[in-house]
């Protein structure tokens, strides 16, 4: 049987590494009020807890990662914004925690649940400047780790 491309057949292998399934994730914003949350515990053990829009959002996060799952996606690129950061202009105001590495740590449960077990290539950009460090690169941390 031959594929609607004249001259290739179903099956052949360099067609198939040819063929990318991509998977394009932007403004995760991990740690604020209006991201997906997954229990976690912060880094002094206190528990962070997903509100009722949070468990909402949840199940759309995982509805999304089901459907990525049947595609069977090999490559993530995130966009940026995968943290929400201090929220400096409104004085860590609609965050879960201000804490940084806090928030990674988010950022990475929640890629881990996107992902699954599948083995995919991860690549990124990072956000904008508002919701990075000074000092550190969590977005290239996050998807690095």
């Amino acid at each position: 049987m031959t594929s609607r491309v004249r001259g290739l057949k179903n099956g052949d292998r360099w067609l198939k590494k040819a063929v990318r399934k991509i998977v394009l994730l932007a403004d995760l914003h991990a740690g604020s009020e209006y991201a997906p949350l997954f229990k976690i515990e912060t880094n002094e053990g206190r528990p962070l807890l997903p509100s009722a829009g949070q468990k909402r959002l949840n199940r759309y996060f995982l509805k999304c990662a089901e459907i990525i799952r049947y595609f069977d996606a090999d490559t993530l690129i995130t966009l940026g914004d995968l943290i929400q950061g201090t929220n400096r202009k409104n004085l860590g105001r609609e965050t879960v925690t201000t804490d940084l590495e806090v928030q990674k740590r988010i950022a990475k449960d929640l890629l881990r649940r996107f992902i699954g077990d599948r083995k995919m290539r991860i690549y990124g950009v990072n956000g904008s400047g508002y919701h990075k460090s000074i000092d550190t690169e969590p977005e290239k941390e996050i998807i690095e780790s």
